[in-house]
């Protein structure tokens, strides 16, 4: 019994009840530059399209739609008011951040970077043409690894997410038990 007479609350009450937790301004800067590394990214691949742009096309569900969820994801963990991870979690650790900026970053750098022509002429980039080069530099392997840690990070954001969401469904069960 409390002070006024009345039963103490349950843990569950606890559980259930809607927690709205508002996001830093950290999470809104990261969340911010994931979207418009990833948009920027895209457009820029698109814009300067050749060889290279057919393959990403053909291999669109893992080289687009892997970023695209991953994103998604990590923009509900960092500014979802009732997600799984701002429940467990109320000032988010971190290593979510540095997801959310490693896939903006990653899907940056590979989408204006990596060089991409026909069958004929030089091949250009969105780095060449705003730098006013008249061919692409030479950094493939860069490219190459950037995207490689933006997909990482998009899986990342997804098991995170998703171990956050399957660790709180067990505490509520736990404490309806």
């Amino acid at each position: 019994m409390t002070a006024d007479g009345s039963a103490p609350p349950t843990a569950t009450a606890a559980i259930d009840e809607p927690v709205h937790l508002r996001s830093s301004g950290a999470d809104r800067a990261a969340v911010a530059a994931m979207w418009v590394g990833l948009v920027v990214g895209l457009v820029s691949k698109f814009a300067f399209g050749g060889w290279v742009l057919f393959v990403l096309v053909v291999t669109s569900p893992i080289t687009i739609a892997l970023l695209v969820v991953g994103a998604a994801f990590a923009t509900h963990a960092l500014l979802g008011t009732r997600s799984a991870s701002r429940r467990r979690h109320p000032t988010l650790p971190q290593p979510y951040r540095a997801t959310a900026w490693a896939l903006g970053l990653g899907s940056l750098i590979a989408g204006t970077v990596i060089p991409d022509g026909g069958d004929e002429g030089d091949p250009q980039s969105g780095l060449a043409w705003a730098l006013g080069l008249d061919h692409a530099p030479e950094l493939s392997a860069l490219a190459v690894l950037a995207w490689f840690v933006a997909a990482a990070a998009a899986v990342a954001a997804i098991v995170v997410c998703l171990w956050d969401w399957r660790a709180l469904r067990r505490e509520v069960a736990a404490a309806r038990a």
